[in-house]
């Protein structure tokens, strides 16, 4: 396969491959966090594609009262 080939189907192909984009997720208002159990989060870009399977990453912040400082909850 020459270049000038591979070079166009390089473009071709580049026209059908999507960029990454941001997401936001939702807890239900039913649903509370406690620790050390799970929880759903309902995507909201998903949310008419149930079929479309999504992991996350949270990290979680706790403030006592009277502290200043937020920290960092290992779960």
């Amino acid at each position: 396969m020459s270049a000038v080939r591979l070079l166009l189907l390089f473009l071709l192909c580049s026209h059908f491959v999507s960029l990454c984009h941001g997401a936001c997720s939702e807890v239900d208002s039913d649903t509370e966090a406690v620790a050390g159990k799970g929880f759903k989060l309902g995507c909201i870009s998903c949310k008419m594609r149930p079929e479309v399977e999504a992991s996350a990453t949270v990290n979680w912040y706790f403030k006592a009262k009277g502290e200043a400082e937020f920290a960092h909850v290992s779960i």
